[in-house]
């Protein structure tokens, strides 16, 4: 009970609301694994996440803001699931997919620390509570909002940095997982998101093989070094992405359905042949995935 006091204490000051969020990730973390009293928590709970809240709304420091955008599903995620937790935990999830869109293409350190840190939990827990308590109609309006946040930031021009578009297919995981079956009527936008983010991956980091394989030993330029290191460093990013995208799209081609299968084989039978390779391997993936799941 005295843990609380002080860990707001810490919180409500900003030369002390890292350690803070730190003692409220470990509260959360140990009342789901260890089954300690939820009780004390959820006296203090309005008073906790309006203070998580504002703290969230107003740092600039991303590294302490994906502290206390975790601690704030934390909190919410080991509470149990009343109307009115499930109602902050709606309400939570919404400021921070508005607070992640705000700043994407302005400050993108501030988006990745909340789709990291509040965001990717959010989405599952809420997702999954919602489904068993309300059944498919109860997440319609997360998934609506959940989507046209992470949808667009994946089919935007790749002005953002690719660890940007990482973690919003992070979350966009994570909500369809929760989501399901529910994901069954958006399955074709999704998809197309999926395969745009794909396709612009693929591109550079085909291109970048090709540069390679055409360049000649002889005419390397050592003082270009770093430049090289850099250049090689950004395609690393893309490949990351494009491999990350391609495990997004087989889950959604699990989860999604007749729809998310039809803009497939729209992309096969209509778009560049160096798409072609990719579409199989998404198929490959999502067989293997449906044999897991059916272990």
């Amino acid at each position: 009970v005295h843990f609380l006091p002080v860990a707001l204490a810490l919180v409500d000051d900003a030369k002390t609301e890292s350690l803070g969020a730190a003692m409220f990730i470990m509260l959360g973390r140990s009342i789901v694994r260890r089954g300690l009293d939820v009780v004390p928590l959820e006296r203090y709970l309005p008073l906790v996440e309006r203070s998580l809240g504002m703290r969230c709304r107003i740092c600039q420091d991303p590294q302490i803001l994906v502290l206390l955008s975790r601690a704030r599903a934390a909190v919410l995620c080991a509470a149990r699931a009343t109307e009115e937790v499930i109602g902050w935990r709606r309400k939570s999830t919404n400021n921070l997919l508005s607070q992640a869109l705000k700043f994407y293409g302005y400050k993108e350190e501030i988006t990745r620390a909340v789709l990291l840190g509040g965001i990717s939990p959010l989405l599952l827990e809420q997702s999954s509570t919602l489904a068993d308590k309300y059944g498919i109609g109860g997440f319609v309006e997360l998934l609506h909002i959940g989507l046209s946040t992470l949808l667009f930031i994946l089919q935007e021009e790749p002005d953002a940095q690719c660890s940007t578009r990482v973690m919003a297919l992070h979350s966009l995981l994570s909500l369809l997982l929760g989501s399901h079956p529910a994901t069954v009527r958006h399955g074709g936008k999704v998809m197309m998101a999926l395969v745009i983010a794909i396709g612009r991956a693929a591109e550079k980091v085909e291109g970048w093989k090709v540069g390679k394989k055409c360049s000649r030993v002889e005419e390397v330029d050592l003082s270009a070094e770093a430049s090289s290191y850099n250049e090689a460093n950004h395609i690393s990013q893309y490949r990351t992405e494009l491999m990350f995208a391609q495990h997004v799209a087989s889950w959604a081609l699990v989860l999604c359905g007749k729809q998310s299968e039809q803009v497939l084989d729209f992309v096969e039978k209509s778009c560049s042949v160096f798409l072609h390779k990719y579409c199989i391997a998404i198929r490959n993936k999502a067989l293997l995935l449906r044999d897991r799941l059916l272990e």
